[in-house]
C-alpha cells in the first residue's frame, strides 16, 4: 500500500477512530449513535458526545467540517486525542 492510503492508516492506527451515525430529519441533522475503535474507554456516557452534537448547530455548507471539529474538540478535552471520524448519513 502506498501513497494516499497508507497516510489514512497511519492516523487511525495513531489516533483511533470514531464512526458516527447521523439522519437527516426535517432539514435538521440527528446523531443517532457513535462507536469508537483504539480509543481508551471513558467514564462519561456515550451521550455526552451526543448531547452536544446534536445541540450544535451543524446543518450548512460546511456540515461535515463542523462535525469533524466538534468531535475533535471533545476528545481533546476528554482524552487528549483527535481521532479519525467517519460520518454516516443514514
Amino acid at each position: 500500500i502506498m501513497g494516499p492510503e497508507l497516510n489514512e492508516r497511519k492516523k487511525m492506527a495513531e489516533r483511533g477512530v470514531v464512526s458516527i451515525v447521523a439522519k437527516k430529519i426535517k432539514n435538521t441533522t440527528k446523531f443517532l449513535s457513535y462507536q469508537t475503535l483504539g480509543i481508551p474507554p471513558m467514564n462519561q456516557g456515550q451521550n455526552d458526545l451526543l448531547d452536544i452534537l446534536n445541540s450544535s448547530d451543524t446543518d450548512g455548507s460546511n456540515q461535515e467540517q463542523l462535525i469533524r471539529e466538534i468531535i475533535n474538540k471533545y476528545f481533546e478535552q476528554h482524552l487528549g486525542c483527535r481521532p479519525k471520524s467517519i460520518i454516516h448519513h443514514v
